[in-house]
């Protein structure tokens, strides 16, 4: 009888071992496939921002070299671009901080 309730608690030990790692795995994968995703282009003297992801964001802050543009939470939908003029420089790095109603995010771009 104790053997029986031995075995039977490291059974289930196990399977809820198993379905907590599932459900994070799961979690995880949720979370990467409707997180937002940026692409930053440059087209001439325009920086084009492209929401790649599922969902909409916010652009808080655009920086380009050392200098800081408060964006103010300028929504990007799904798709869809922001332009921003900027001069003619050869290379520029453009640092963007955005936000989902989830979490924080930004991306280096050097362009």
């Amino acid at each position: 009888m104790a053997i029986t309730l031995i075995v039977g608690t490291i059974l289930v030990s196990i399977t809820l071992f198993q379905m907590a790692k599932a459900v994070k795995l799961r979690n995880k994968m949720l979370f990467q496939s409707s997180r937002p995703y940026l692409v930053c282009l440059r087209n001439q003297q325009q920086l084009e921002i492209r929401n790649i992801g599922q969902i909409p964001i916010k652009l808080d802050q655009l920086i380009i070299d050392q200098e800081t543009i408060p964006l103010d939470g300028k929504i990007i939908p799904i798709g869809q671009s922001f332009f921003y003029n900027i001069g003619p420089n050869s290379a520029i790095n453009a640092l963007i901080k955005y936000h989902d109603d989830i979490g924080q995010y930004e991306n280096n771009f050097p362009l």
